[in-house]
């Protein structure tokens, strides 16, 4: 097995290299991270020179696409069981997705993906860090990576630049505030994404796993009246711990900025927060015939069955293929070794400042005493 390693550049390499340059000027490149950056900006200029055959052969092939008009977006904070969810739907035979190479050189999509792809393998780890699943450039993957290397407005820019989090944070949460012409290009990229990605994976039906668009509600009903939710929720005591373990990972290997655990801490609760407070807000404009919500504890008990609710909810088919699919990731998955999490009096006064509103809704009992 290939040994997991620290990546040699940054993910945001396979970006547009005016992309790529535009905001690292804005938000600058720490002293200690430069030969990371210098690595990484030369790969974008490269691979922006070839993008002209992608250019090329996309503009062929997206004269006679055309896409279901019924996307499914699953929502929810990260960790909470939107991967699992994510991977189980896209085994549908009916299901496009953006895949992990996708995300990383999305203007090298349509030409010379086979080479790039390559030499992905050589350099990506076989693991996540953070969790250990399996990763491949192939596998279905968030779309926010392919935005932020895209576009100047994507969330995800905080794994790069960490210190302007707040700043990049603003940009998502408060999408009233972008001038007009700003709004106009991030809907033009992101359904230019959404087809690219179902052109690449010869599907009609885009299946998004995409925490940020929790906060995009208004924005992907405006593209697509017709979409489909499902918002997946998880004990914030889970998640928490989760996904600041998470962030510190991805910030570590692709980042351009250090940041201290205390200051990563303190966004995650803060963005957890802001994203339930949204999501509450935003989802009463999704008809009830396109929304479904699921508590994770519930899920990994029978995802197959779960699976069958969902579909059943959207008057989706459900073939035996599908469903012996289904059952065998099922049986993969409660077989993996979740971490267990250490919980101390610090780390649950932490989520009760923040969370205790949230934490008592969703029926989940509210810790008060260190647990040993």
């Amino acid at each position: 097995m290939k040994k997991d390693f620290k990546t040699p550049m940054s993910s945001i390499a396979g970006s547009n290299f005016f992309n790529f340059r535009k905001v690292a000027k804005k938000y600058k490149i720490e002293k200690n991270h430069r030969a990371k950056f210098y690595k990484s900006i030369t790969t974008s200029a490269f691979v922006t020179l070839l993008s002209v055959f992608d250019k090329i052969r996309y503009q062929s092939l997206k004269k006679s696409f055309k896409a279901d008009d019924a996307p499914i977006f699953i929502l929810g904070h990260w960790r909470s069981g939107t991967t699992l969810l994510h991977k189980l739907m896209c085994l549908d035979t009916k299901a496009g997705y953006t895949t992990t190479y996708h995300t990383v050189f999305p203007h090298n999509l349509f030409g010379l993906q086979g080479l790039l792809k390559r030499i992905m393998l050589l350099i990506m780890p076989t693991r996540r860090p953070h969790d250990g699943l399996e990763i491949h450039p192939d596998y279905p993957q968030e779309e926010e990576f392919a935005l932020a290397n895209t576009t100047s407005l994507s969330y995800y820019h905080w794994f790069y630049f960490a210190k302007n989090r707040k700043e990049i944070f603003k940009t998502l949460n408060n999408w009233q505030d972008l001038p007009p012409q700003k709004k106009k290009s991030w809907f033009s990229t992101y359904d230019d994404l959404v087809r690219r990605s179902l052109i690449n994976t010869d599907k009609k039906r885009y299946v998004s796993k995409n925490p940020p668009n929790t906060f995009r509600i208004p924005q992907l009903l405006a593209l697509y009246p017709n979409a489909k939710f499902i918002y997946i929720y998880r004990n914030p005591y889970e998640v928490y711990p989760s996904s600041f373990s998470f962030f510190k990972s991805v910030i570590k290997n692709i980042g351009f900025h250090d940041i201290c655990d205390a200051d990563i801490k303190e966004h995650v609760l803060t963005v957890f927060k802001e994203l339930v407070n949204k999501y509450e807000k935003d989802k009463k404009l999704i008809s009830e015939k396109n929304l479904i919500e699921i508590r994770y504890e519930d899920f990994i008990k029978s995802p197959a069955a779960h699976l069958e609710n969902i579909y059943g909810h959207f008057d989706m088919e459900v073939t035996p293929f599908l469903k012996n699919a289904w059952e065998l990731e099922e049986a993969k998955a409660k077989r993996h070794k979740i971490n267990k999490t250490d919980f101390d009096k610090d780390l649950i006064a932490e989520i009760n400042i923040f969370l205790e509103d949230y934490i008592n809704e969703k029926g989940y009992a509210l810790m008060q005493e260190k647990v040993s």
